[in-house]
């Protein structure tokens, strides 16, 4: 009996799925280990981001699970990713939700059963789903050769000189025994040493782990006054500084949770900014996520008090880092993978109409005052740009920037055509004919929501597509 054969078994008599408990463990598993998508510990600030913290810390702490709803699951893992499941696994979609609901929590319980989230799946994941270690390449063998044959065999119809062969090349054998046996000694420093390059100590694979990939993470909630936290970075000495700023703010005796070390980590560059950070975070409920370059904010705190924590982030990082909500930024996840979908059902023929409903479906979150396209907005980038490149011969298509009333009309102006202007030079990087593209900075001239509202202005702040000429013949 494996180690999840008792969820499988109970899944599949509370859910009536049968045979297909199985599977739905595995595409679960599957969706979990996912290198691309942050692992485990990227699975879980799906959640985080959601402002579901408090369910996460209660299924890795050692303790009783929090339950999760379809709702709350939809919420941060998206209904494509349920739809996509409930069709692998060949089951009703409601089905799936109700199902995985059920599942997360216990998974992730044997996950962690030290409370701590590892950065590699465990052994055990990885037999049940009969790959290789995540994120790891097979360790490949040399093929093995057919042993050589040593039989000669005379050609067909017996070749007399085939026959005679041995006797002819036995002078030759004799001249060559001579010269080595009557070989003058070799003198030391006679002839110049021959260089043997050593065998590199790390392969390949360890190399490219060693390559800093990944973004360095830390996410936090507070339960009255108790911290939660954990996160990934690149060094050990990043490690303890973090460690020694939770305590110093906290109290060494509030604080629980694990940051684990791992060499593929980017520097982080908000741990500097951290000590005047993590003071805004002592009210009960407020959960704190950074990833990389951006940093959101969340839990269960009134409107005001995240508007203020996103205020207090800002003067403390700069343009440095993008700041926002965690509902805010689950939204722009969503709406990405939405966009990602749109993008892949795009069908031969489409119309210029139909690319640009699909391209607006994307976010690209820019920082503060920055158009350097994000790298979370890259891969995106590169599908949408696969998509214009596909249009009808004689599409063209206005990428237009907007910003929301924030500051200065000119700058605002300026920095729109900045963003519109970094779009198209990425997508004619991509392949995309320059022709057919046009950049045009509009600043807040054509809001799509209220500024009033930290909501409203992100909506204005976007990449906005338009049809300047709809293309008739073929791509």
């Amino acid at each position: 009996m494996t180690i999840l054969e008792p969820i499988i078994n109970e899944v599949s008599e509370r859910f009536g799925l049968r045979g297909k408990a199985g599977p739905l463990m595995t595409a679960l598993l599957s969706l979990i280990s996912n290198e691309r998508t942050g692992g485990l510990q990227g699975f879980l600030d799906q959640f985080r981001r959601a402002g579901l913290g408090d369910l996460v810390s209660s299924w890795v702490s050692q303790g009783a699970n929090t339950s999760l709803t379809t709702e709350q699951l939809e919420r941060a893992a998206g209904g494509n990713t349920i739809s996509r499941i409930a069709s692998h696994v060949n089951i009703p979609r409601a089905t799936a939700g109700s199902a995985l609901a059920f599942m997360i929590p216990k998974v992730v319980e044997l996950l962690t059963p030290e409370g701590v989230v590892p950065t590699r799946m465990p052994a055990w994941v990885n037999s049940y789903l009969g790959t290789a270690p995540v994120g790891t390449e097979p360790i490949r063998t040399e093929p093995v050769r057919p042993p050589i044959e040593t039989t000669h065999r005379a050609p067909s119809g017996g070749s007399t000189l085939y026959r005679l062969l041995p006797l002819l090349l036995l002078p030759l054998f004799g001249f060559l025994a001579y010269r080595a046996c009557n070989r003058e000694p070799e003198q030391v420093g006679q002839y110049a040493p021959v260089t043997v390059s050593p065998t590199p100590t790390a392969s390949a694979e360890q190399a490219q782990i060693q390559t800093p990939s990944i973004n360095s993470k830390l996410s936090l909630s507070n339960t009255n006054g108790k911290i939660s936290y954990s996160g990934v970075v690149q060094d050990e000495q990043t490690k303890q500084t973090i460690l020694n700023q939770l305590k110093s703010t906290f109290g060494a005796g509030n604080i629980s949770g694990d940051i684990a070390v791992d060499p593929r980590a980017r520097t982080a560059m908000w741990a500097s900014g951290l000590s005047a950070a993590l003071p805004n975070f002592r009210t009960s409920g407020a959960q704190l996520d950074i990833d990389g370059d951006s940093i959101n904010v969340g839990g269960s705190i009134p409107d005001n008090a995240k508007s203020d924590l996103v205020a207090n982030l800002k003067s403390v990082y700069g343009d440095n880092m993008k700041v926002g909500s965690l509902e805010t930024a689950s939204s722009v996840t969503e709406s990405n993978r939405m966009a990602s979908a749109a993008l892949s059902s795009l069908r031969p023929g489409y119309s210029a109409e139909d690319l640009t409903r699909a391209l607006n479906m994307q976010v690209i979150s820019f920082a503060t005052g920055s158009a350097q396209i994000p790298q979370g907005s890259k891969e995106l980038l590169g599908q949408s740009a696969a998509a214009i490149k596909s249009a009808p011969a004689g599409t063209v298509l206005e990428v237009g920037g907007h910003t929301d009333n924030t500051g200065n009309a000119a700058a605002n102006l300026r920095l729109s055509q900045q963003r519109a202007d970094a779009v198209r030079r990425f997508l004619i990087g991509k392949g995309v004919n320059s022709s057919a593209l046009v950049a045009k900075g509009y600043g807040s001239e054509k809001p799509v929501a209220s500024n009033d509202t930290e909501d409203g202005r992100f909506e204005n702040r976007r990449i906005e597509y338009s049809v300047l000429e709809s293309g008739s013949g073929t791509p």
